[in-house]
């Protein structure tokens, strides 16, 4: 199975790390923004891996700008990944980073 790690960086560019690999919910907050996470495992009546984030607003709105979804290989298709990458997903966009 591929290893990917998962991070989000808000419109301030302010992340809490990457997402740990605990089931259940976890919550942390990003400028005036709560966010409420439930990471999910594949299980034997659902071979999905799933992520689900709520954006909660700590005042009247969600901080506004782009939200950004960091995502690093660890280990893909049994081959351990020598110089990891960095993929981030913004309004539609793909933009690839290398990481040293």
């Amino acid at each position: 199975l591929d290893d990917i790690s998962v991070a989000l960086i808000s419109p301030g560019g302010r992340s809490a790390g990457f997402i740990q690999n605990v089931l259940g919910p976890q919550r942390f907050t990003l400028e005036q923004t709560e966010i409420l996470l439930y990471y999910g495992e594949p299980s034997p009546y659902s071979q999905s891996q799933e992520i689900y984030v709520e954006f909660l607003p700590l005042g009247d709105y969600v901080d506004s700008g782009i939200w950004t979804l960091a995502l690093e290989a660890q280990e893909v298709r049994g081959q351990t990944v020598r110089q990891g990458f960095v993929i981030l997903l913004a309004q539609g966009k793909r933009q690839q980073e290398g990481c040293e």
